[in-house]
């Protein structure tokens, strides 16, 4: 049986000790930038992660590289003399 979230009143805990509804904002705010997962979590506002999630598939990285410009290889040579008199 789940247990209550962190946050009274906002349901059953789903993730990190927040209720589905409350880590969707959390997630969000973090995404935006107004506040840290680490700042959630010293606050007791969130639970921190277990780190069980599924290795990457590499898949994410791969359908990427449709916007991702090839990088061309520059060669170049300076010749160190040129406008110099001696």
């Amino acid at each position: 049986m789940k247990k209550d979230a962190l946050r009274p009143g906002s349901g059953k805990e789903h993730t990190r000790g927040l209720s589905k509804s409350d880590y969707a904002i959390a997630r969000n705010l973090i995404n935006k930038g107004l506040v840290t997962e680490q700042q959630l979590i010293d606050a007791g506002k969130m639970l921190p992660s277990k780190g069980r999630g599924k290795p990457g598939s590499g898949a994410r990285e791969w359908l990427l590289e449709a916007v991702k410009p090839k990088q061309s290889e520059v060669k170049f040579t300076m010749d160190l003399n040129e406008g110099v008199d001696l």
